[in-house]
């Protein structure tokens, strides 16, 4: 069995790439879990987008193991799935926004982690700090 056959008739890059998103995406994924108020079911109780964006992973792995003969469905819903994720990002959860929902139960932790990046780094900390840190 050749690459082309093991991954229905995507090519050796395009796996690669798609297998890169997964790892990446399931680090942000993580990152949401760690820091609690960025998490929703299976982790905690109420369902919200953070539930629904786990349907990446459906996508992905379709797109990366789906059978050849659905080759050009399985590309049509990775462009879907990325036009989704950057659409989630720039409109729904915008960078003010995620510093800002995050400011509640994070505050603390952020100032320590920047204080310690400044001190293992022998550098001074500006004079102002960005507001996620305030």
């Amino acid at each position: 069995m050749n690459f082309g056959e093991m991954f229905g008739g995507v090519s050796r890059r395009s796996a690669v790439l798609i297998g890169l998103t997964i790892g990446f995406g399931f680090l942000h994924h993580i990152d949401h879990v760690l820091r609690v108020d960025h998490s929703g079911w299976p982790f905690r109780p109420e369902v919200n987008p953070f539930t629904f964006s786990l349907l990446a992973y459906l996508i992905l792995l379709f797109a990366l193991f789906g059978p050849r003969r659905l080759f050009w469905l399985r590309w049509v819903l990775l462009l879907l799935g990325v036009a989704f994720t950057i659409f989630a990002h720039t409109v729904l959860e915008t960078p003010r926004c995620s510093t800002r929902c995050g400011l509640t139960t994070t505050a603390a932790i952020h100032r320590t982690t920047a204080r310690t990046i400044c001190l293992g780094s022998n550098l001074k900390p500006l004079g102002r700090q960005p507001s996620s840190f305030r």
